[in-house]
């Protein structure tokens, strides 16, 4: 049993910093220190089969995580914000300062064509019909710039919400205003601006909504190979 000081009003709380002093006390890690930089893939598994055997992988985290040189790459981590922050608040406290994400986005701007990439600039949330916006205006990390310059990618807006199966509506204005939808894209901005650390997100859109109906991907493996790609593009770049 992990033995702390900290309690909060509903009941038990572990520090980060004493989570992973305990885990390597136990000797639940499997490496000594980490490399600055990780990504993590999202909705997709990038490694599998016979391929997982020509990457070290690194044991004691949330996922399945492998060494490629001096790169983090995180797959199969679970779904939602919280699976995302406890990963990223594990390897923040391990040393890592570098943080790309690449997964996939609900399309909400029509003009959007599955399997288009794009370098998130902007996310909002919405809660009980009160919006919130993270223009990122005031922290742009300096991986968002060098990616958009080298990479020449197109920048979209995400707005975090779970299109088909959250009932609570933004107003037709609000909709305009974002291209996406994805809800782990605003937890990882609020991450990164919270501790002003480098990264980036990217998302590339798959289904769609519009006029109120979901709609599936007209070609799911097209875009998987599509997004082996993107992966490939964007593990080249930040080498």
């Amino acid at each position: 049993m992990i033995k702390t000081n900290s309690y909060n009003k509903i009941g038990l709380f572990i520090p980060v910093v004493e989570f992973v002093s305990w885990k390597k006390s136990q000797g639940l890690y499997s490496f000594e220190s980490l490399p600055d930089t990780v990504l993590v893939v999202s909705g997709m598994t990038v490694f599998n089969g016979l391929k997982k055997f020509f990457y070290k992988s690194l044991k004691g985290l949330n996922g399945q995580n492998f060494l490629i040189k001096n790169i983090i790459v995180t797959q199969n981590l679970g779904n939602g914000a919280p699976a995302l922050l406890t990963h990223l608040e594990e390897l923040r406290v391990l040393g890592v300062k570098n943080y790309f994400l690449l997964g996939w986005g609900g399309i909400i701007n029509p003009k959007i064509v599955a399997g288009e990439m794009f370098l998130i600039e902007k996310t909002g949330y919405l809660h009980h019909d009160v919006f919130y916006a993270h223009s990122n205006r005031n922290y742009f990390p300096r991986a968002f710039y060098e990616i958009k310059h080298n990479l020449q990618l197109k920048t979209a807006s995400c707005l975090s919400k779970d299109y088909p199966f959250d009932n609570t509506q933004p107003s037709d204005k609000t909709k305009l205003l974002y291209d996406l939808t994805d809800m782990e894209t605003a937890a990882f901005h609020s991450f990164v601006r919270h501790y002003k650390l480098n990264g980036a997100a990217l998302l590339t859109g798959a289904d769609s909504f519009h006029n109120d109906k979901w709609n599936p991907p007209d070609n799911i493996h097209q875009l998987i190979k599509k997004q082996k790609k993107n992966f490939q593009k964007i593990l080249t770049f930040i080498k």
